[in-house]
């Protein structure tokens, strides 16, 4: 699979005119590039696209989650200027929750009113 050229900001289709790539509602655009499916080879190919625009991806993965799509928006041959990833799955949700204590040196009384 390869990335494919998409408009950022609709879904109308795109076109690429002597490098300039032009969406039919929004005129010149920087292309959003997206694969079909995600897998591990689109993923490399985004990292190339994407250049020196960083994508950050929680590592390590929590067992049953997975990458289910990212993208960069970037022209061919040229650092991105946008990034994303999406990852989805289950989380369990334990939280342990910790009583506060005030330290000793904090008053628990309430505090004076101040007179300027």
């Amino acid at each position: 699979m390869t990335l494919g050229a998409e408009c950022p900001r609709c879904a109308s289709p795109v076109s690429d005119e002597d490098g300039t790539w032009r969406c039919l509602d929004h005129g010149v655009i920087t292309p959003l590039w997206r694969p079909a499916t995600a897998d591990y080879g689109t993923f490399a190919e985004h990292l190339t696209r994407a250049g020196g625009m960083p994508t950050f991806l929680p590592w390590p993965l929590t067992p049953g989650w997975t990458v289910t799509d990212f993208g960069t928006v970037a022209v061919p041959d040229g650092d991105g200027k946008a990034s994303f990833i999406t990852v989805t799955g289950a989380m369990p949700f334990k939280r342990k929750r910790s009583r506060r204590t005030a330290p000793e040196s904090v008053s628990r009384r309430p505090a004076a009113a101040l007179m300027l």
